[in-house]
């Protein structure tokens, strides 16, 4: 097995979980430093870099809904960055307002095979 297809095996074995709701896969591969890009661009990055301070921010975000998967749609393998088309569905805790929409996520590896980035692809 390549270095790219197990890195695509990895993303398509979180993504399996993810997508049942069970969040408790996919942090082992991180980098100490990675980054995690949120959906907005007004989540101060600091809160987001560090495998420490994304498991917080993941946790803290995953209390805000009764439900929240994040289902694979598409795998595009370019190397050292996979990018998944996802479809994310989620409802208020709160709420229970409900909401599903779809855009491309990002999985950015370095040369150990580890997670040094990952989240929402924006232009940013």
């Amino acid at each position: 097995m390549s270095v790219a297809e197990s890195r695509l095996d990895q993303v398509r074995r979180v993504y399996a979980a993810w997508g049942t709701g069970d969040f408790t896969v996919g942090w082992d591969r991180l980098a100490d430093d990675a980054q995690f890009v949120p959906l907005d661009d007004l989540t101060d990055p600091d809160l987001t870099r560090g495998s420490e301070a994304i498991r917080g921010f993941l946790d803290d975000l995953l209390d805000s809904f009764s439900e929240l998967t994040i289902e694979a749609l598409e795998f595009v393998d370019e190397g050292d960055r996979i990018l998944v088309r996802v479809a994310q569905r989620v409802v208020g805790r709160g709420s229970g307002a409900s909401s599903e929409f779809e855009y491309w996520m990002q999985w950015v590896f370095d040369e150990d095979d580890r997670v040094v980035r990952f989240g929402a692809l924006r232009d940013d």
